[in-house]
Parts: C-alpha cells; sequence; structure tokens
C-alpha cells in the first residue's frame, strides 16, 4: 500500500510531528511505502493557482504523486473547532 502523510506545523519537534512519525513508522512495519510532504518545510503556498483549478474542475491531470496513492492523511494543529493552517485552510474545502 502507498501512503502519502501531509502535514503542517511550525514545529518540527511538535506533537503533530510525533503522530507522522509514529503512523510512519507503522506503516513501513508493514512493508508500505510511505511518502510525507511537510507543507512549512516546502513552504507550501495555500492560493489557488490555475494549474490547481484545472485539476479539479476542468479535468486535468493529478500530479504523479497524487495518483499512486492508496491512503491519504491530513495533520494539522488543531485549533479550539477549526485548522487554522495551511491544511485547514485548504482540507475544509475539499
Amino acid at each position: 500500500m502507498k501512503h502519502l502523510i501531509i502535514y503542517s506545523h511550525l514545529n518540527p519537534k511538535s506533537f503533530t510531528k510525533a503522530i507522522v512519525d509514529q503512523v510512519e513508522k507503522t506503516a513501513k512495519a508493514k512493508g508500505d511505502e510511505v511518502k510525507i510532504i511537510d507543507l512549512y518545510g516546502e513552504k507550501f503556498n495555500p492560493i489557488l493557482e490555475f494549474p490547481d483549478i484545472q485539476y479539479m474542475f476542468m479535468g486535468g491531470d493529478a500530479p504523479e504523486d497524487v495518483k499512486k496513492i492508496s491512503r491519504f492523511a491530513f495533520l494539522g494543529r488543531p485549533f479550539y473547532d477549526s485548522l487554522p493552517n495551511v491544511v485547514g485552510a485548504n482540507a475544509c474545502n475539499t
């Protein structure tokens, strides 16, 4: 199985990162493939751009790494009842 873990947290030593590490360790112990995307680490731009619109609404192709994934996990730091981070801004609208 192929997993894609997308997470965002400013602190690389956060509890959120500890959860990511545990999920990765568990999946790999089962022989699964894991890819991790750290949105803060990659300086992710949460602004919707034209390629995103093409993929989502105009029948464009999904990115190659996304096409091959069996399971997705989105992890961000919760803030009361919402996710005020780059994951929450996009995950809540999908």
